[in-house]
């Protein structure tokens, strides 16, 4: 079962993501592929195009590979995905 620590410790990229808040609500309900992640951004490959969606004011809930999904606060994962991946090793 995969847990915040484990994603965070490996690749979002290519991982289903959805918003499940955000202090902007027309974000909340968006959902699609991780296509890329920089320091502040998640970008999601919806049905209606690319998303990009700041981490600082959003909440996901992000499907593991092993299919369990986990709700992960964009706060926490704010920063280059390569500082945060050494982080949590």
């Amino acid at each position: 079962m995969s847990s915040v620590r484990e994603l965070m410790r490996g690749e979002l990229i290519g991982l289903m993501a959805r918003v499940v808040m955000s202090s902007h609500p027309p974000l909340v309900g968006v959902e699609g592929r991780i296509i890329d992640e920089t320091k502040n951004l998640l970008v999601l490959r919806t049905k209606r195009g690319d998303k990009k969606i700041p981490k600082s004011t959003s909440v996901f809930l992000i499907t593991s590979p092993d299919g369990n999904e986990v709700k992960i606060d964009g706060i926490k994962i704010i920063g280059r995905p390569e500082d945060r991946i050494r982080k949590y090793r």
